[in-house]
């Protein structure tokens, strides 16, 4: 045995030992740690110190750096550091090696009877300090005469020259298989040398350090010749004492034994680099050769073979045959064999290949060679769009051999080889954390995926890194401290039919002093962090915007909304903007006729009668009648509640929502239409073809004519209705973000020259506003707008939010919802269109009356019957039903198509 060690700088992190265990056999290590210099070398003297201390133990290998790993863990975390070893036993008595290692790179093995170096099959391991219950596994291999085995640390393999060139193992495997005939410390030197040599003397980054184990013959006491005897080894401060304690115990003379020296002492500086000598003792005992019985044997084999060769020569004659791989053959004068070279084998006859089929006579020269292929493990490292996780890719390599099958003798063979396929993952911890360290990944390194990763026998993804995802904050909201469902408002029908108008102030109400709601602020979020260790910034929360009415007022910073005056809250919200105040309540005892005259109110309004011919009602809250509506007018800015009947009458709720709803809506159909008009601006303008000299001129000015008139004219006709629909909105009544939009598109697409908003900076600006008011206005708050009534005839019904009939149904009616439709009998005729979608119990007639009903894209239409002739609209794709159908729901799939379950 020989040990090297040459530090990059005056002191290293590099470590190795060998030494006898009580059990007889000698203890190999190596180990690496994490680092270079002092705090490295100290690391090393912490482990060289625990596998000393655990000299004396029986432990194997892997029991070894089980307890090890955990005795260091929490010190190597402490100091963020981790340490790579191999740790081996060698028994001199049976020549078995057993080993395990600890994420260091397996040692090299030089297999003397076939002039191979291969590596030492693997095992799997973490390096120490990585998790303190990690349990190691170990392996054992027996080892021949001449065999060399190599412990190495990567500085050796990632020494560099002055170009930068690595030696690299394939260099190391060279040199290895040169210096084969050496003993065991001049193979070791020379290969320094080597190393020496392919540097130039360039300055090393990393410790250089190798342990060479040489099995020699005179160590093998069961062979034969001067038999070996009872073999120990034995320690002392100095060769000396070593030799002295050794005969002691064999109970020998000098002249007795074969004495081997493995290790030579070394001196330290207070015991820190002290080796103590180490020598093996083999007692030599005579062996008499028992020539008589040998030639006796030899005798009694030679008869036995004269009686029984005429019998072989007969049986084998003109005949061939394979055993253990290669090609035997006896041919005779009448009979030659012939051989036929099947899949997966080479057949060289006399120094040529041979293909198909071939005859062998005399003298031919047979030689077979199997295919072999090698396909390395392929492995990346791969950071997700979000940096959050860091993914190891793994494809494990593998090696297909050919191995032939033996064959009795015949006249005519043909030659199969079995392939065998065996998984070689060859991942290293090393590399992993060397690409981890390159990629700047340190957050959240996830070591037992990396150890999944290089024990796997398939391809995978395992996720060795985690980033933490940023913990999103919250927009500023309104806390309601009163129930504002008003949907049960007003006098209650009884089940007989009749009004219980005891019951008539049963609404939500407030009286001054009292705290409406509670003004929250904005809750900010928490950063994450990615595998990088850079930030992550949650998303910007913004407070919300609180505009009060009458009859209320803030009080603590605006952080409380109090009553000011009895009534009814009315609380509205369109994204961060939040509208609250108080309205009164009017109720109208009998019909709403030419007596009363028509009824307009800043409030609530109840109606314990019917609304009559040419009458109109309208209230700035909710409307409740429990009588019935002919021909009429019924307009109020939340709720209308009809107990009875609609004939030929308007009734409209939420009327100040609607305009906002069908202009959100316009803006869905015009920002796609923009994406796809900057896109192809970007195509056209990189163009050749393009005359850069009228763009500088123009802007995009003709450009953008251009497409609005070939390519783009569905365009021109949302965006002047997007227009036309503002100019019927009261400015005081909505945010002006929807008319600064409309400007916005009449001096971009339909101005007569050019201007400012003719560039793709104003174009791209303008698709952002559109999308910040989209996310804060497309969510418009219909829920305090609704409708309810028990039977409509000839009536055009308009809401912002949902609309129920909950009684007979509708007849020959102009319907639209901007909530979800739910008429629970039957709809003859007529149109609707429900922005949330619909549920119709019956549709259509049997006399074939059109009825139609439209959805938008993303919503379904629900039927319990649809009879012949219904036409149901989904986005732009219509569908008439041709016979009548029972509890069918409409949708579109993912390619628009209409389906139906």
């Amino acid at each position: 045995m020989k040990g090297l060690s040459i530090p990059a700088r005056l002191i290293g992190g590099d470590y190795y030992d060998f030494y006898p265990l009580g059990n007889g056999k000698v203890r190999i290590v190596i180990g690496d740690v994490m680092g270079k210099g002092i705090p490295a070398a100290m690391l090393m003297i912490l482990t060289r110190g625990a596998f000393r201390s655990a000299s004396e133990s029986s432990k194997s290998p892997s029991q070894t750096l089980t307890a090890m790993n955990k005795a260091l863990c929490q010190d190597l975390r402490s100091l963020k550091s981790f340490v790579t070893l191999v740790c081996a036993d060698w028994d001199p008595h049976t020549n078995v090696l057993t080993y395990a290692s600890a994420g260091h790179m397996m040692p090299l093995l030089l297999k003397s009877k076939e002039r191979k170096v291969v590596e030492l099959p693997k095992t799997l391991g973490i390096m120490v300090g990585a998790f303190p219950e990690y349990v190691y596994e170990e392996k054992e291999i027996a080892l021949e005469t001449d065999d060399v085995v190599l412990f190495y640390t990567d500085g050796i393999i990632e020494a560099e020259n002055r170009k930068k060139e690595q030696f690299q193992r394939d260099r190391l495997i060279r040199a290895l298989l040169k210096y084969a005939s050496c003993p065991a410390h001049q193979a070791g030197q020379r290969v320094i040398e080597d190393i020496y040599t392919f540097t130039e003397g360039a300055m090393q980054k990393d410790d250089m350090t190798m342990v060479i184990v040489k099995i020699h013959q005179n160590i093998n006491f069961w062979q034969g010749g001067a038999a070996m005897g009872q073999t120990i080894i034995s320690k002392g401060k100095n060769i000396d004492e070593a030799i002295h304690v050794g005969l002691a115990i064999l109970q020998s003379k000098r002249e007795e034994v074969q004495i081997e020296i493995i290790q030579r002492e070394t001196k330290g500086i207070w015991r820190i680099g002290f080796k103590p000598a180490i020598v093996k003792l083999t007692k030599v005992e005579r062996q008499v050769e028992p020539s008589s019985v040998a030639e006796e044997e030899k005798s009694d084999s030679a008869s036995v073979g004269g009686a029984r060769s005429k019998v072989t020569e007969d049986h084998l004659s003109g005949k061939a045959w394979v055993r253990g791989g290669q090609i035997f053959y006896r041919p005779s004068p009448l009979c030659y064999p012939t051989i036929t070279v099947g899949q997966g084998v080479l057949l060289f006859k006399n120094g040529e290949p041979v293909t198909g089929t071939t005859v062998i006579t005399e003298g031919d020269q047979l030689e077979i060679q199997t295919a072999e292929e090698t396909v390395e493990t392929k492995w990346d490292i791969i950071v997700d769009e979000d940096k959050l996780h860091a993914i190891l890719r793994i494809e494990p390599g593998v090696k297909k051999r050919f191995q032939i099958k033996d064959i009795d003798p015949d006249y005519h063979i043909e030659l199969k080889a079995e392939q065998h396929i065996e998984v070689q993952n060859t991942l290293e911890y090393k590399p992993v954390l060397q690409k981890l360290k390159s990629l700047n990944i340190v957050q959240g390194l996830d070591f037992i995926a990396m150890a999944e990763a290089a024990k796997t026998t398939k391809p995978g993804d395992f996720v060795i890194a985690r980033g933490v995802k940023p913990q999103q904050g919250k927009n500023g909201w309104v806390e309601l401290t009163v129930n504002l469902d008003s949907k049960q408002a007003g006098p209650k029908l009884r089940e007989d039919g009749t009004v219980d108008f005891r019951e008539v102030n049963n609404i939500p109400s407030v009286h001054p002093g009292q705290v409406i709601a509670i003004v929250h602020p904005p809750v900010p979020g928490v950063p994450g962090v990615t595998v990088t260790n850079e930030p992550i910034p949650p998303k910007p929360v913004y407070p919300v915007a609180v505009y009060l009415g009458k009859g209320v007022t803030a009080i603590e910073n605006g952080t409380k909304i109090v009553a000011l005056a009895n009534g009814r809250p009315v609380f509205r919200q369109q994204g961060l903007d939040v509208h609250i105040f108080i309205v009164d309540k009017l109720t109208h005892q009998g019909d709403v006729d030419l007596g009363s005259g028509n009824i307009r109110f800043h409030g609530d309004v109840d109606i314990t009668g019917n609304v009559e011919d040419g009458m109109s009602v309208e209230a700035e809250g909710n409307i409740t009648i429990f009588q019935n509506v002919t021909r009429a007018t019924i307009t109020s800015k939340q709720a209308v509640f009809i107990r009875r009947n609609v004939i030929g009458s308007v009734i409209s709720a939420g009327t100040g929502h609607i305009l906002t709803s069908e202009l959100a809506h316009l803006l869905i159909t015009i920002e796609g239409y923009i994406e796809k008009m900057i896109s192809s601006i970007k195509q056209l303008v990189s163009s050749p073809a393009f005359k850069r000299t009228d763009w500088k001129q123009n802007g995009l000015f003709p450009l953008i004519k251009l497409l609005m008139d070939y390519k783009f004219r569905p365009l021109v006709a949302v965006g002047h209705k997007y227009i036309e629909v503002t100019k019927r909105g009261d400015r005081q009544q909505f945010h002006p973000v929807w008319f600064d939009l409309a400007e916005r598109f009449q001096r971009c697409f339909f101005s007569s020259i050019p201007n400012e908003l003719h560039s793709l900076e104003q174009l791209a600006k303008l698709l952002e506003d559109i999308k910040t008011t989209m996310k804060q206005y497309t969510d418009v708050n219909g829920e305090s707008s609704y409708i309810e009534m028990a039977y409509a005839l000839n009536s055009t019904i308009y809401c912002s939010g949902d609309i129920t009939v909950f009684g007979q149904g509708c007849y020959n009616c102009t319907i639209h919802s901007g909530g979800f439709l739910n008429v629970k009998g039957v709809m003859r005729g007529g149109r609707a269109y429900a922005r949330k979608g619909a549920s119709i119990q019956e549709a259509g007639s049997d006399s074939g009356v059109v009825t139609h009903i439209a959805v938008p894209e993303g919503q379904t239409v629900r039927f319990g019957v649809v009879k012949e002739g219904t036409i149901v609209q989904i986005g732009k794709t219509a569908y008439t039903f041709q016979k009548e159908h029972r509890q069918i729901e409409a949708a579109l799939d993912e390619n628009g198509q209409m389906i139906f379950d």
